[in-house]
């Protein structure tokens, strides 16, 4: 007895406009994806999924819709009575009565364009992460208050104390040095120094 995994024939069903709108009692599925579950059918909903922020709220909302609007696929039916049933389905697509099959490699490319959606959305997400965690100057002059103590870590004043005056930008402070107090204030890098207890 040889261990295959069986290759699945799929079929294409034109799904009824009603189907393609969201389950009333589970937002997460669509009509059509929930009636074609409850029937007990393996079925395959391409989806495109972005974030939307809301026009009031400005809470960012996750959206999705059928990445081929109208269609289902369907694989290895064996009853297409009982898919008939279902009633957010219109129809196989066939030619003069006879279902017309998908190979799987062509079903593979779909995924592939879905999954290439997913990840630039994981992308977004990301980036839009590091945006908000982004030292501001308001953020930096939380951490580098007036008076903090620093010790200068690099260039050409390395080892050289200060304390911190004002945050002048991003990423940039404001510092009076400690022993070379007859040069002013000077203007730093806060990649260039570090805080001192």
């Amino acid at each position: 007895m040889t261990d295959q995994t069986e290759i699945p024939t799929w079929y294409v069903a034109r799904t009824r406009p009603i189907g393609m709108r969201e389950a009333a009692e589970d937002k997460r599925f669509f009509r059509v994806e929930r009636d074609l579950m409850e029937a007990g059918f393996d079925f395959y909903l391409p989806m495109e999924v972005w974030d939307q922020v809301h026009h009031r709220s400005k809470k960012l909302m996750q959206k999705r819709r059928p990445l081929v609007h109208g269609y289902v696929f369907l694989a290895n039916v064996q009853n297409f009575w009982a898919l008939s049933e279902v009633k957010t389905i219109g129809g196989i697509i066939g030619v003069q009565g006879r279902p017309l099959t998908m190979a799987d490699a062509e079903v593979e490319i779909i995924r592939q364009a879905e999954t290439a959606i997913f990840n630039e959305l994981a992308l977004q997400r990301i980036q839009r992460r590091a945006d908000k965690d982004r030292l501001t100057q308001k953020r930096l002059s939380k951490h580098f208050p007036h008076g903090t103590p620093i010790e200068i870590t690099d260039g050409f004043l390395k080892g050289e104390a200060g304390r911190v005056i004002r945050t002048t930008g991003r990423r940039t402070v404001q510092i009076a040095l400690d022993r070379l107090a007859n040069l002013g204030t000077i203007e730093l890098n806060v990649d260039g120094m570090q805080r001192v207890a």
